[in-house]
């Protein structure tokens, strides 16, 4: 048998990846995250560490496979900004990569504390999804601990681009078990999600983006309703909310836009926007103007 010797990252095509766009290499990925972590570091009780991933250039179909990782974890593409060199490509119905926290489990499960968690680094990919017209909730990096995702594009997701609603000691409550406090989003663009990044609960925290495009978005650019806070500096965020040929979320009346305020969609369908510059309860108030199809943008009536 042949057993391979190596120092420094572990190329994701020496476990079967063939990165030609049509293969499912979600096995190979899932296998060597696997392997890696055979192999991995326990340098604490905290945390355990995995040799370096390298996806070299290549599109990598991985269907419905996501990557789940338990430990800490790099995971390294080609490129600079957009990271499109490597292009990692999923199914309409799976999250792309999902970063667990020592006690978390699943998209929302929990598990016996293991004393690991993933404060993982992706970086330098392509994370792109299978959008086709339905709403879910798969999204490109699930987060239920803090990651540092930079130098990535993250494109066209059924939910958002990035995700992180995170409670410690929530268990099976929502939002939902975990704790993204402290993480990093660095150059990155995230481009025909529903959310570019969503951030909400109270342990989404103290995070900082920094150069973060977020354009196109069938709702926000950004969302963030984190119990204290994060910092977000030079962030791009432009045509939000107005996707043609998807559920407007912006209306006009009375010469004036709205947008509808999260969560208020029922009573938005009902009751009328302000009519002047005012907020209701319902409706945000964005700018003047009127109605513009070409910006996805309707006349409100009651029952929209």
């Amino acid at each position: 048998a042949w057993v391979r010797r190596f120092s420094g990252p572990a190329d994701v095509r020496w476990f079967g990846a063939v990165g030609d766009g049509v293969t499912d290499d979600g096995a190979a990925f899932a296998g060597a995250l696997a392997a890696l972590g055979a192999l991995a570091t326990t340098v604490s009780i905290y945390g355990r560490f995995l040799p370096v991933l390298s996806v070299p250039a290549g599109h990598y179909f991985l269907g419905t496979t996501t990557l789940n990782l338990i430990a800490t974890t790099t995971i390294r593409g080609v490129g600079g900004r957009g990271g499109q060199a490597s292009r990692l490509r999923w199914a309409a119905g799976a999250t792309g990569i999902r970063v667990q926290a020592y006690n978390t489990d699943g998209a929302s499960g929990v598990r016996t504390p293991a004393f690991e968690g993933a404060h993982s680094l992706i970086e330098g990919l392509k994370i792109e999804g299978g959008f086709g017209g339905a709403e879910g909730e798969f999204h490109g990096i699930h987060l239920r601990a803090a990651a540092t995702i930079r130098d990535c594009m993250i494109a066209n997701w059924p939910g958002d681009g990035i995700r992180a609603a995170a409670s410690a000691g929530a268990g099976t409550n929502a939002p939902f078990e975990g704790n993204v406090n402290v993480f990093r989003i660095e150059n990155v663009w995230c481009h025909g999600n529903r959310n570019g990044l969503y951030l909400d609960g109270a342990d989404a925290n103290a995070g900082l983006t920094s150069g973060l495009n977020c354009t196109y978005k069938r709702q926000a650019g950004i969302f963030d309703s984190s119990y204290l806070g994060n910092t977000h500096v030079g962030a791009h965020l432009e045509e939000n909310g107005i996707s043609p040929g998807v559920t407007p979320c912006r209306v006009s009346h009375n010469g004036h836009i709205y947008c509808c305020i999260a969560g208020q969609e029922a009573g938005a369908a009902t009751n009328a926007p302000s009519g002047t510059s005012a907020d209701n309860g319902y409706w945000a108030w964005q700018e003047p103007g009127t109605a513009d199809a070409s910006r996805n943008i309707a006349a409100w009536t009651s029952g929209t």
